[in-house]
């Protein structure tokens, strides 16, 4: 893959993961792409680590969908705090989502 194609294909990934576990219900293709999405984070520019939590937070829908409250409540935790470690717990964002999952 050509150099700075990595951070839209982690983005697509992260989108099939909400589209196809949240949206279809294929729980099990939806953990795939929750993968597919990981091996590309390797390579793409994420520094701040707000993709990730985007991907472990689709994750997390996803988990919750299929009835995994354990896997999705520690995937939304995770994502937190990323989030909160990015962007602080001032920023609107990150109290929307805190709101969301506490």
């Amino acid at each position: 893959m050509r150099l700075g194609a990595w951070e839209p294909a982690e983005q697509a990934a992260i989108q099939l993961i909400n589209v196809i576990g949240g949206k279809s219900g294929r729980h099990a293709e939806a953990r795939a792409w929750a993968r597919h999405a990981e091996a590309v984070a390797v390579h793409a520019v994420d520094p701040q680590r707000l993709t990730e939590s985007m991907r472990l937070s689709a994750l997390a829908e996803v988990e919750y969908a299929a009835g995994d409250i354990p896997s999705a409540l520690a995937g939304f935790e995770s994502a937190l705090r990323l989030t909160e470690a990015a962007l602080g717990i001032e920023h609107r964002w990150w109290r929307t989502r805190s709101t969301m999952w506490r």
